[in-house]
């Protein structure tokens, strides 16, 4: 009897589940864009009657999570979707505001129509009261130094069955994630433009995101 098949193949193909499972937490893979003269750029809405980009590469990229993170100040900066589209048969991913002082999520928001789930995460000392009339569902959870508990995030993702997150947030966030040790892999896309002076891709997070 052979054993070990295509073993490597196999645990390339369910890194995943594999991580999750090992560490007791979703795997993290980091999303960001960049320009040469800059860091991570957050996308503004286009200008009236200009066209916009084809949603299929970054809605294939949404399609293999369980889950998509962003953070308050992304969703302040441009109003954010984030449930997949054009990609045929996808399963919904789990779509997660970090919220800390619950002020960025408001009724009528893009991320709370009907396409996708959306949970949002808030401090537990955070007056939320307010959205339970956005109809997502609501995690409170323990403040860290400088916004969240990212472990405490995690494990809250992980009961309810995520077991691979896209972390999609700015620098903060992005950068809390990578202090918490709790970044697997990242995927970088660099646009050959130069659009002048912008906030680092990674950043030591100095407020709530």
């Amino acid at each position: 009897m052979e054993q070990g098949l295509l073993e490597d193949e196999a645990r390339a193909g369910n890194t995943a589940w594999l991580t999750s499972v090992r560490l007791g937490r979703p795997y993290v893979r980091w999303k960001y864009a960049a320009t040469l003269a800059a860091g991570s750029r957050r996308p503004t809405p286009p200008a009236a009657g200009s066209a916009r980009p084809s949603p299929a590469p970054t809605s294939k990229v949404h399609a293999e999570a369980d889950a998509v993170i962003v953070g308050s100040g992304t969703l302040r900066a441009a109003p954010k979707h984030l449930a997949v589209r054009g990609v045929a048969g996808a399963t919904q991913p789990l779509r997660v505001v970090v919220d800390t002082d619950a002020t960025a999520v408001k009724p009528g928001a893009r991320v709370l129509d009907d396409a996708a789930p959306t949970l949002i995460a808030v401090a537990e000392d955070a007056g939320a009261a307010h959205l339970a009339e956005t109809g997502a569902d609501v995690v409170r959870l323990p403040r860290a130094a400088t916004g969240l508990d990212i472990h405490a995030l995690l494990a809250a993702l992980h009961a309810r069955g995520v077991r691979s997150v896209l972390l999609e947030g700015g620098p903060t966030l992005a950068g809390a994630f990578v202090a918490a040790g709790a970044v697997d892999t990242v995927t970088g896309y660099l646009a050959p433009v130069l659009l002048g002076a912008g906030p680092a891709a990674l950043a030591t997070p100095e407020s709530p995101p």
